[in-house]
């Protein structure tokens, strides 16, 4: 039952598969603590951004054999050694960002999600993360001739598994719940975690690859493609974060917002670590401040987006220059075969008056 008295303490159920008796319509289900018939409902479901988002998401179909990766193959030989490493370290994490998500969003996330456009779009994601972990493979058997030694290197570099292990225990106490029942706090606390992983975890990687750019284009422009997808699901999860606290205002909010300050700052200091353990201090670019700057920049982004309070408010990294530049698939060829460009699509975002 979509309980008007929920609190962060109150146990969530799961929704059913289905439930012949429900309490709730569509119209009136939240996007978790409802009881509704688990009918997906598209025109009667009160998150009408749901369904605009899913436009925009399927408007931006691709799929890794529209990237050459050709040219990657001599230019990755003519990195330097400390390029390469970068190049195979940042992948790796990579790697297991998207193979945490596909599973997570299965067993943590839709499980719970009472509105079927929300699980609409959740499927939709999770597709998306799946298919980026295709085309992180068809990046390395194309460039790498260390392809398998890269799928384990959690075993062999240490800050790897410790940033694996981070990821993991944001969303181990959803993912790996008793019987005992969940409560809302540990349900918000993976929204948070999904905003955390997909507007600042990504991008420690994603950066790398859009410096290399100018000489790893076919990887920069596969990179720029998953990118865009990570866009939109971040888009996602804030819009789900913040339709929970509009359905329940009792929620204590400003607990949520200490929670969210305390996950986004540990994050970003792991971040900063792991992008400066990536550089190794070699790349004038890749300074102390910039670095900083950058990932704070995008802790900051997840905050507000969140509908909380920035924590940093730092200049702009100079690092956003390979972003905006190599970051775009739109100004990038991005079919090897027809040389036509693949754009956003024009559909606009309506929050419909849920945020």
């Amino acid at each position: 039952m979509n309980n008007k008295n929920l609190t962060l303490d109150t146990i969530v159920e799961e929704a059913l598969l289905f439930n012949p008796e429900p309490k709730e319509s569509s119209s009136e289900a939240a996007p978790i603590g409802s009881n509704t018939d688990g009918i997906i409902d598209p025109t009667n479901s009160r998150y009408v951004w749901a369904l605009n988002l899913l436009k925009v998401m399927r408007g931006n179909e691709w799929g890794p054999e529209e990237v050459d990766m050709t040219p990657d193959t001599m230019a990755y030989k003519n990195l330097e050694e400390y390029e390469r490493t970068a190049y195979d370290k940042a992948i790796a994490a990579l790697i297991f960002n998207d193979s945490v998500q596909t599973r997570n969003l299965a067993g943590s996330m839709m499980p719970f999600i009472t509105d079927g456009n929300i699980v609409t779009c959740l499927a939709r994601q999770d597709w998306e993360e799946a298919l980026h972990s295709i085309s992180y493979d068809v990046m390395l058997k194309d460039v790498s001739p260390n392809r398998d030694e890269i799928y384990k290197m959690y075993l062999t570099d240490p800050l790897l598994k410790e940033r694996d292990r981070y990821l993991e225990k944001m969303y181990a106490e959803l993912f790996y719940r008793k019987g005992d029942g969940v409560s809302a706090k540990k349900v918000i606390k993976a929204m948070i975690a999904n905003n955390i992983l997909e507007g600042i975890m990504f991008y420690s990687g994603f950066i790398w690859f859009w410096f290399l750019g100018s000489r790893m284009k076919g990887s920069a422009q596969m990179i720029s493609f998953i990118a865009r997808d990570e866009r939109t699901h971040v888009l996602l999860f804030r819009q789900i974060l913040t339709s929970v606290l509009k359905a329940y205002p009792q929620l204590n909010k400003s607990e949520v917002e200490e929670m969210a300050f305390e996950m986004v700052r540990n994050t970003a200091d792991l971040e900063v670590e792991w992008l400066n353990y990536l550089t190794q201090g070699k790349v004038s670019e890749f300074n102390d401040i910039a670095i900083k700057r950058y990932i704070h920049g995008k802790a900051d982004d997840v905050m507000k987006g969140m509908g909380f309070s920035a924590i940093y408010n730092e200049a702009e990294s100079p690092l956003l220059f390979y972003e905006k530049e190599y970051g775009n698939p739109n100004k990038l060829k991005t079919n090897f075969f027809e040389g036509r460009p693949k754009t956003y699509t024009a559909t606009k975002l309506s929050t419909d008056g849920y945020l």
